[in-house]
């Protein structure tokens, strides 16, 4: 089936459906938006009304609506043009799409670091949502936005089996093929002498911090949650409760359980794409996959983050990089137009690659050329369970 995403609505071509999108809670405004996407609906087409049209008037969904209905238009036009094979339409770029999917109104700020970048968000919500253009700013500090604002520390946070809570809890991912185990532990948790009460504060934390990371990592699918036991039913509730509050701010449609007598929460989570974890892992030639490895673009993009830190914070304009013979390889490829190459270009350095075998596949060091024997970034195996 074909259909086309607007920032309101989907436009669903040769179907009769009118929805809205079950993430609207109220039915009064449920009824009224069915009412308008029942009267611009074209005919031969159906209309789905999504999370993020709720509160928006007639005008601005027809817009969004005739926008959709020009595409199609011309996306005929080029079939009956054209013969087979012919690209009839291409979606907009990731950028765009993501201003259109995730950029909501709950959102306080979006910080860009390039400027066609800027401009291009500019641009797109210039013409579809003039409201969030004074949320979109240019980042202009000197420090790597993402050191300014502590990314990677929260990617890691995302691929880490293990996250401990501010109160001591801990909580444990476990993804396999059939399902995503979520185990809640007290750890070194200690706050009342009542330890129903510790229980319950424990699991109410970690309760926030999970439903959080649903969201962080895409997991979806069937979701269990073994939450530390508690044996008054309204404490029970309050945590389904608080887990159901925290999962309403995901776009996903989910589906949650009560908890069972053994502190147990089974929940389904819309599987839109592979979870992050899978996205930025592969399966590790070494173990035959039973453990996980950065990929390769995983692997440059932390590179190009340390070359740009050292540099950052050294001023060095020669620096030497420490690396197995196969990621030399793999960054040395294509001469000119080599990955190194572009990286000495981008960030006005020399960069001398300095082949090491004892070093792993996945491990670098970067340094300014005279202080090479620092530890420099031991890439990501800790968040792979590779090192000791």
């Amino acid at each position: 089936m074909v259909s086309l995403p607007g920032r309101f609505c989907v436009l669903v071509p040769n179907d009769s459906t009118v929805g809205v999108s079950k993430k609207i809670e109220s039915d009064h405004e449920r009824h009224r938006l069915r009412k308008i996407a029942r009267q611009l609906c074209p005919q031969g087409c159906g209309l789905i009304v999504r999370t993020v049209a709720a509160g928006k008037d007639f005008e601005t969904l027809k817009a969004d609506l005739d926008h959709l209905t020009q595409t199609w238009r011309q996306i005929e036009e080029t079939a009956k043009a054209n013969r087979a094979p012919v690209l009839l339409h291409k979606d907009m770029g990731m950028t765009s799409s993501i201003m259109r999917d995730l950029f909501t109104p709950d959102i306080t700020r979006v910080v860009v670091d390039s400027r066609k970048l800027h401009a291009e968000i500019r641009e797109y919500l210039a013409e579809v949502s003039p409201s969030l253009l004074p949320k979109v700013e240019l980042y202009r500090d000197h420090v790597p936005v993402f050191d300014r604002f502590k990314v990677e520390e929260q990617i890691e946070r995302s691929l880490a089996r293990k996250i401990w809570l501010r109160r001591g809890g801990s909580v444990i991912f476990d993804q396999t093929e059939a399902m995503t185990v979520i185990d809640v532990n007290s750890g070194r948790s200690v706050g009342h002498r009542d330890q129903e009460i510790n229980a319950y504060e424990t699991d109410l934390e970690a309760a926030r911090e999970i439903g959080r990371q649903l969201r962080l990592r895409d997991i979806g699918g069937i979701v269990t949650i073994d939450f530390i036991d508690l044996r008054n039913d309204k404490l029970r509730k309050r945590i389904v409760n608080e887990l159901h509050k925290e999962l309403k701010k995901d776009q996903a449609v989910f589906d949650i359980l009560p908890m069972n007598d053994f502190g147990l929460v089974s929940l389904t989570r819309e599987r839109v794409r592979p979870s992050l974890f899978a996205r930025l892992s592969e399966n590790c030639p070494r173990c035959e996959g039973l453990g996980r490895v950065p990929t390769k673009s995983m692997l440059i993009t932390q590179i190009e983050r340390r070359i740009q830190q050292v540099k950052t914070e050294s001023g060095a304009r020669r620096l030497v990089m420490k690396v197995h013979p196969e990621l030399a390889d793999y960054l040395s490829e294509g001469g000119m137009k080599s990955r190194v190459k572009q990286f000495m270009a981008r960030y006005l350095v020399m960069i001398k690659l300095v082949r090491d075998e004892s070093q792993r596949e996945e491990d670098f060091t970067c340094a300014p050329a005279g202080e090479e024997k620092k530890e420099g970034k031991k890439g990501w195996r800790r968040f792979f369970g590779l090192t000791s």
